[in-house]
């Protein structure tokens, strides 16, 4: 073998091993890709599923949050209406001594 052969066979080899590492970079990249694709599709999941979550506290909070605010409107009716009736029976009383 001449020192021309070597280096052809050299810059075969060369080639070769440029070729290899071309194509061992593009399989990790594509192993990449997909390993960020599923890593994004679970966060998308654990999110959706976190603002479900969300949402329902949120839900019973207000339902909660409602009733209370009902249950004093509610008292505070009862109260005026009872009002009402004590005026109302006050002045049927103040009317009807005027007239007796």
């Amino acid at each position: 073998m001449t020192a021309l052969d070597e280096v052809l066979t050299a810059e075969k080899e060369a080639e070769q091993t440029v070729a290899k590492a071309n194509k061992d970079a593009a399989v990790a990249l594509q192993n990449a890709r997909v390993e960020q694709q599923t890593s994004l599709e679970t966060e998308e999941k654990r999110l959706a599923e976190a603002a479900i979550e969300a949402a329902a506290a949120e839900e019973v909070r207000v339902t909660e949050l409602a009733k209370k605010i009902t249950a004093e409107v509610s008292d505070q009716v009862v109260a005026i209406e009872k009002r009402f009736v004590s005026k109302k029976d006050d002045l049927k009383s103040a009317i009807m001594q005027k007239f007796q």
